[in-house]
């Protein structure tokens, strides 16, 4: 009887293992379906159990990324590090929120853009693990950066044409004002944009000015 209760003993434990295996590989794979990158941080020793595709989002073969907290580190970019560890330090110190935003320089040298956020718990052992998430926001940032672009050159273009040139929003507010404007009123952006501009035109004029303007906004829509 006693010989029974052991192996039906190991046989638990075993099952248990094997549950948790299969949950855990559950785990990795629907990691993979997403952009982001799953971990789960060892705080007392400093290894990293990733979820989802570390390496290729690193640049590194199958295996090879370093899953150490000063991997992690090490590919930073250097602008962004010290911000990115302090974060870090003062959550495990004192519980403040970790949520930030850096910039990665993978293997290849390719630049990405990350919002991570994490939160330290305590693993099934008692020992400290954080427990996060970095997602990737590169296209957002590229995208950005490509409107703030194109955004300049229209400003540098419209400032620079003999005639006067605006831009209203659907609902009429004039967001943009060329420099010819602002030379020709005295007005200042502060003072001119939305509907302030027509403090510049006659009192006469200003209703049918701002009755146009608002009309054709409308007809845009």
């Amino acid at each position: 009887i006693a010989g029974y209760g052991v192996q039906q003993d190991v046989t638990e434990r075993r099952l248990a293992e094997d549950a948790l295996r299969e949950r855990e590989l559950h785990f990795r794979t629907a990691a993979e379906q997403t952009s982001d990158l799953i971990y789960a941080y060892d705080v007392d020793t400093g290894a990293i159990q990733w979820f989802g595709d570390v390496d290729g989002a690193f640049g590194y073969p199958p295996g090879l990324f370093p899953r150490t907290l000063e991997g992690w580190e090490a590919h930073i970019q250097l602008e962004d590090r010290a911000a990115a560890t302090a974060a870090l330090a003062t959550h495990l110190a004192e519980g403040a929120p970790f949520d930030v935003e850096y910039r990665t320089l993978g293997l290849s040298g390719t630049v990405r853009h990350w919002i991570d956020r994490g939160r330290l718990t305590r693993g099934l052992d008692g020992g400290r693990l954080m427990v996060g998430a970095m997602t990737d926001i590169t296209e957002q940032r590229r995208t950005l950066q490509a409107l703030a672009e194109s955004e300049e050159r229209f400003r540098h273009m419209a400032d620079h044409m003999p005639a006067m040139a605006w831009l209203t929003g659907a609902d009429g507010q004039t967001l943009f004002l060329s420099r010819t404007w602002y030379d020709l009123t005295g007005q200042t952006p502060d003072t001119a944009l939305g509907q302030g501009w027509v403090c510049a035109i006659h009192p006469q004029d200003r209703q049918t000015a701002l009755a146009t303007i608002v009309a054709e906004a409308r007809a845009r829509r």
